[in-house]
């Protein structure tokens, strides 16, 4: 059995809908991932202090 294991991704973009273009392709191509959508700069170094990003 092939167990999948999911990544957290963070996208720095001002626009929702880039994310839910990564997030659908890389689900498209079998991936599982959860993005999680960064407005601005400065929100991005707080994001990455709460959430457990790997990329």
């Amino acid at each position: 059995m092939t167990q999948r294991q999911n990544i957290s991704i963070a996208v720095l973009t001002d626009n929702e809908e880039d994310v839910e273009v990564v997030n659908g392709t890389l689900r498209d191509a079998g991936h599982t991932a959860h993005c999680h959508w960064v407005e601005s700069s400065r929100r991005f170094d707080e994001t990455l202090d709460n959430e457990q990003i790997e990329l």
